[in-house]
């Protein structure tokens, strides 16, 4: 095709609907990601200056190799993932990626933890609550809000979409310039 019998127009047109097009495509075979979420409090008479504290060590226990691992095990985690990688490479995608456990105002504290199943995302959520109340046991956490349904948080498709057309107004872009500078050497 030569680039020169295309009007500026056309070569707009054509690269943005192919990017939108080649985009919905990808976002289309996305899977859908859930968050489920856990609120936990202190429990009356605990002074709250330490929970913070206690809640960090608490952390730390149960995100451990070994008690991550065991969850992992007991409800047959990330699967395809444990075939290629190391189990290393696992645990760090499920602590950095898929489990939090953060602050909320008024002394709360949220445990989240996301997946491609929503059923699964709500049970694991669960284990993990249910283990961080276990091992902080000086803060007396008690559950505000349970493990919540999951609830769908990704992919936004049309976002995807929408990307997709802006990256083909760029290439557009890029290709008005090369034509407009091949134009002037002929």
């Amino acid at each position: 095709m030569n680039l020169q019998s295309l009007s500026l127009r056309t070569i707009v047109v054509v690269c943005a609907a192919v990017g939108v097009i080649v985009a919905t495509g990808i976002a289309l075979r996305m899977p859908d990601v859930y968050l489920s979420t856990t609120v936990l409090r202190s429990g009356p008479g605990v002074d709250p200056a330490p929970v913070g504290g206690w809640v960090a060590e608490a952390t730390k226990e149960v995100f451990r190799q070994k008690a991550l691992g065991e969850i992992i095990e007991s409800e047959n985690l990330y699967s395809q993932e444990r075939l290629r990688q190391p189990m290393e490479e696992v645990l760090a995608q499920m602590r950095n990626r898929d489990i939090s456990v953060r602050p909320l105002p008024e002394g709360a504290i949220a445990v989240w933890y996301r997946s491609e199943d929503p059923m699964q995302a709500q049970r694991v959520n669960a284990i993990l609550s249910t283990r961080l109340r276990e091992t902080a046991m000086e803060a007396k956490l008690q559950v505000i809000d349970g493990s919540s349904a999951a609830d769908r948080i990704g992919p936004v498709r049309w976002r995807v979409s929408v990307a997709g057309g802006v990256a083909g107004l760029v290439l557009a872009g890029v290709l008005g310039v090369v034509r407009r500078f091949t134009r002037s050497k002929l």
